[in-house]
């Protein structure tokens, strides 16, 4: 029978509620980084430069936790699991600077792209049957599974002069940063244990409830 279920899930590979298992890869942190300054006119003092670069960086981690007493999970088991983050940060960098005699100006732009995805996956007792059910000797009777991926834009642009009058120096500024967040998709899936000869298998379970809910499954989208 456990050949056949698997045999059978592994066919569901375009879901939301998936959980597949694989190595963490090591943090990996790159950086490019690139500046000129071009001279357009010696007498006058008139210059052009740049800088620029582009980053990225992703990490892979996990951390355990052996009790988990919050919400509806029963306060006398140890729930336990483990949180599964996968965060990738991608960003780049152009400043522009041009001096044209005692006047200057400088454009300063900055753009940040994080994609922050966190699995957490607890087992253990919800508070409603869990009582009974660790009386009787039964398996945990919940695996919870929350899935939130969330992506962040943050661009910034500020353009500054600065002019040499006589003896009085004027300095002025703009300046704009927008910022995007949306966690996408949220899904949150739960699994019960049922009796399947003289062994428990694990299903995820479904509501016919059709309004806003958070459990035993359901799927959400967020944006600010």
């Amino acid at each position: 029978y456990q050949s056949l279920l698997d045999g059978q899930s592994k066919k569901f590979k375009n879901d939301n509620f998936s959980v597949y298992k694989y190595t963490a890869a090591p943090s990996q942190n790159y950086q490019f980084s690139m500046g000129r300054l071009f001279v357009l006119d010696t007498v006058s003092q008139n210059k052009l430069g740049f800088t620029g670069s582009v980053s990225y960086r992703n990490t892979q981690q996990t951390n355990l936790f052996d009790q988990q007493r919050r919400s509806d999970w029963e306060y006398a088991s140890n729930n336990q699991g483990a949180s599964y983050g996968f965060n990738t940060t991608i960003g780049a960098l152009l400043n522009i600077g041009l001096q044209l005699g005692k006047n200057r100006f400088s454009l300063r732009n900055t753009y940040t792209h994080l994609y922050d995805n966190t699995l957490i996956r607890t087992v253990g007792y919800n508070n409603f049957d869990g009582p009974n059910d660790i009386k009787a000797g039964l398996p945990p009777n919940r695996i919870q599974e929350v899935d939130d991926p969330t992506f962040t834009n943050l661009l910034q642009n500020k353009l500054s002069g600065q002019h040499q009058l006589g003896k009085i120096k004027l300095e002025w500024n703009l300046g704009r940063t927008g910022i995007d967040r949306k966690e996408k998709d949220i899904s949150i899936a739960t699994q019960r244990p049922v009796l399947v000869g003289n062994d428990y298998q694990y299903f995820y379970i479904t509501s016919q409830q059709s309004e806003a809910r958070i459990n035993p499954t359901s799927r959400q989208n967020y944006q600010n």
